[in-house]
């Protein structure tokens, strides 16, 4: 029994624009485990219990892990040295707050003198610039604060806003790493090779039904 001209058209349409919707489904994309470690604060700076990113613990907080840089002007700060710029204060890529350096937490300051900027370095207790550092559990999305939770989790989708990102949970603070899994299952494998398929020929058998639909809507008028 053929199908009515009706249907061919909207099934036809639905294949054209398929392109469009087909990756919302996920078919074949790696999944991502995420892992939450917890971070103590501790007399000589802090201690993680687990695997924490390379980068860091927070976007907030430099000088920790492999940065992108090599904290020369901190250091050159910590070392006594005066620093200070007619020009205000950048601190590197993005907005920092915290320092680690000598197993010790610095906050960034400034002080304005004659139309300058100079530049200095704090002490603040761990606590502290955890605390303020720290993202609440209820502000990070779902699967970052699930793997805070219940130590892990899963997503479809790279979460790397909010992992990698300090995280606070009921006076607690945790770390959370993302790491990509894979598709190796045959199943996995099959339903890439689909979403392909419906990806280059969806247009071309969409393309056909709407034109077999239209002719029979033209003979039956």
């Amino acid at each position: 029994m053929r199908p009515s001209p009706e249907l061919a058209i909207l099934v036809g349409v639905l294949l054209v624009f398929s392109p469009l919707y087909v990756g919302v489904f996920h078919i074949g994309d790696p999944t991502y485990r995420l892992t939450a470690a917890e971070v103590e604060p501790t007399d000589d700076g802090f201690e993680v219990h687990g695997p924490y990113p390379t980068w860091g613990l927070d976007d907030d907080i430099i000088c920790v892990g492999l940065t992108d840089r090599p904290c020369v002007l901190e250091r050159h700060l910590l070392d006594g040295a005066n620093v200070s710029t007619r020009y205000g204060v950048e601190f590197g890529h993005y907005q920092y707050e915290y320092v680690y350096a000598n197993e010790t937490f610095y906050r960034v300051a400034y002080d304005e003198r004659g139309g300058r900027t100079a530049l200095r370095l704090e002490p603040v207790p761990t606590e502290d610039a955890l605390y303020h550092s720290a993202s609440p559990v209820g502000a990070v999305r779902a699967p970052v604060r699930q793997a805070v939770e219940s130590g892990s989790a899963t997503a479809r989708q790279s979460l790397l806003g909010d992992s990698g990102k300090l995280v606070a949970e009921s006076g607690t603070y945790y770390v959370v790493t993302e790491e990509v899994v894979r598709s190796s299952t045959a199943a996995e494998r099959r339903g890439e090779e689909i979403e392909e398929a419906v990806s280059v020929l969806g247009p071309v058998a969409g393309l056909l039904l709407v034109l077999w639909g239209q002719r029979g809507l033209i003979r039956r008028a």
